[in-house]
C-alpha cells in the first residue's frame, strides 16, 4: 500500500472537498492528526481540531476570507 504524505493528502482533499466550504477529515490519532492538520494550515485553511472525536474539521481559504 501506498502512503501519501500529509501534504500531499491534505492537497488532494482540499481538491475533493473545496466546494464544500468546510469539510471534516477523520485521523487515527495525534501523530497523524497534527502533520495533516500542519499541511492543511500551509495550504490556508483554517483547522479546528476534534481529539475526542478523531476529527480535523477544515475550512478553505475562500470561505475563511469571505
Amino acid at each position: 500500500m501506498i502512503t501519501a504524505s500529509p501534504t500531499d493528502f491534505a492537497k488532494n482533499t482540499l481538491l475533493d472537498h473545496a466546494h464544500e466550504g468546510t469539510f471534516v477529515v477523520n485521523v487515527t490519532g495525534d501523530g497523524e492528526g497534527s502533520d495533516v492538520a500542519d499541511a492543511f494550515r500551509t495550504l490556508g485553511c483554517v483547522v479546528e481540531p476534534e481529539p475526542f472525536n478523531l476529527q480535523l474539521r477544515v475550512t478553505v481559504p475562500s470561505v475563511k476570507a469571505a
